[in-house]
């Protein structure tokens, strides 16, 4: 009986720390795409030059300046995430991501709304601290871990369609709702017509930061108090000043990220020899890269990750450039598409993992998951033949497949990375992760942008953008099968 309510414990704390992760996963995902569906419109608002067909690149450095920032904070937040514990990190970041998502709401001018998406992106410790959290609070049971990073992984799909759903449906509410507006609110929301998604996203922010505080346990046994933090980073700065001055780079510092009191009763800063598999000179990053199928985890994870982001931004470009689409028409596609994602996701990876394996459901997930919006200019051809709810649908439809099979292959590459290093190592490789991640996402939607423009402004359309974008992902498919 006691072990059974042992076990029954075990399974609602477990069940508590998802939940609460999976909330994570939403935000993220929010913050990430939720301007996709506006963000060329938002362009040519802030910049009156642009047009229809011009402003994709614009609405590509938008997006982008969010990977931007994750991409140079991404590996200090990882080491950060290793000393001071997981729980700091979540919570901050969504403290600071609430803040600098209101900010970009109320932005003036194109250079403003650039560097708030990057502050919003460098403040962004999300994704790497949740998939590290998901496997430690699993405690070595393979089945919550699989559990669990399918939820989680498949909340963040779930977010990434919904997301953009709810930005194009809150997005300029003045034009698209006129007579629904508010009185006291007209004067707030003619002069900052994208404020309310991003209000929405700094509450969602708040929101899931208490639900952490609340339901995550803290998995680092050896955490040093956050309290230390300010102190610590100055420290550090000083020495590394110091050491720039007298020009005296010592090797010992080198292979450190930070470096305070070991005898400090609360924790030390150094990567140990523990976390360096016994060789405390060399550093982190190197011990992780030479692990082979480490690196080949993580390659197939950036690879995978930019073309999937050119897909999220591409996909509502090409239905203003071709279909001369509204955005709440394509928050509804997105909205019908997420439903069925939500339907089909779990049960579709959980099968899958079931019957073939972790490794040949990725592999599965990575050869579906892009390829089949080759099949997006069928949707081109119903609409310009009058057929409009066909057309809707078959967008509907590849995007909800595309990402049920998206998720399945980040869920699988999640976990079989996490299982190529010790779990001193976990926090920093998902960081390394994210650096590279955010690298490719802040690729991606430049890269999709430019296709877009270059697509309908020279020679191609709907088909040159759709048959690159599935070729790039039937190359990462071979990579990862390799």
């Amino acid at each position: 009986m006691a072990q059974y309510q042992q076990c029954e414990n075990k399974n609602n704390t477990h069940a508590g720390s998802v939940v609460s992760l999976c909330t994570c996963t939403f935000v993220q995902a929010y913050l990430l795409i939720s301007l996709f569906p506006y963000a060329g419109f938002m362009s040519m608002q802030l910049i009156p030059t642009l047009t229809e067909d011009t402003a994709g690149t614009y609405a590509g450095l938008i997006a982008s300046a969010f990977m931007v920032g994750r991409a140079v904070s991404a590996y200090p937040w990882g080491i950060i995430c290793d000393i001071y514990g997981r729980k700091p990190a979540l919570i901050g970041s969504l403290v600071l991501s609430a803040l600098f998502s209101f900010l970009f709401g109320i932005s003036t001018s194109f250079l403003s709304a650039l560097m708030m998406r990057f502050c919003l992106g460098f403040c962004n410790s999300l994704q790497a601290t949740v998939k590290t959290v998901v496997t430690e609070i699993a405690k070595g049971d393979e089945r919550l871990e699989a559990r669990g990073t399918g939820l989680v992984v498949g909340m963040r799909g779930i977010g990434l369609l919904l997301s953009p759903a709810i930005g194009g449906l809150l997005a300029n509410p003045m034009k698209q709702y006129p007579d629904a507006v508010p009185a006291f609110s007209e004067d707030v929301l003619s002069r900052f017509p994208y404020f309310l998604p991003n209000l929405i996203g700094s509450i969602f922010c708040i929101l899931s930061a208490l639900s952490v505080e609340a339901l995550v346990e803290e998995t680092l046994v050896e955490n040093r108090s956050v309290k230390y933090f300010c102190g610590d980073i100055f420290k550090y700065t000083r020495r590394k000043i110091s050491k720039m001055i007298e020009h005296q780079p010592s090797s010992s510092e080198e292979s450190q990220s930070l470096d305070v009191n070991t005898n400090d009763s609360h924790g030390t800063m150094n990567q140990s020899s523990d976390q360096l598999n016994g060789n405390n000179k060399e550093p982190p990053m190197a011990a992780i890269w030479r692990r082979d199928s480490t690196r080949h985890h993580l390659m197939a994870y950036w690879l995978f990750s930019f073309v999937v982001v050119a897909v999220d931004e591409a996909f509502p470009l090409y239905c203003i450039a071709a279909l001369s689409l509204s955005e709440a028409s394509i928050g509804t596609i997105l909205s019908v598409s997420g439903v069925l994602f939500a339907i089909a996701q779990y049960c579709t990876f959980a099968t899958l993992v079931s019957q073939l394996g972790l490794y040949r459901a990725t592999t599965v997930g990575a050869f579906l998951g892009v390829p089949l919006m080759t099949l997006i200019p069928i949707a081109n051809v119903l609409y310009h033949a009058d057929q409009r709810i066909p057309a809707y649908s078959v967008l509907a439809i590849l995007m909800g497949l595309s990402k049920v099979f998206s998720c399945l292959c980040f869920a699988g590459l999640a976990i079989m990375t996490n299982r190529t290093v010790p779990a001193s190592l976990r926090a920093t490789t998902n960081g390394l992760s994210g650096v590279g991640g955010s690298v490719a996402k802040a690729f991606g939607p430049l890269f999709a942008g430019c296709l877009v423009s270059l697509s309908f402004s020279i020679w191609g359309g709907s088909l040159l953008i759709w048959s690159t974008i599935g070729l790039l992902g039937v190359t990462v498919y071979l990579y990862m099968a390799r």
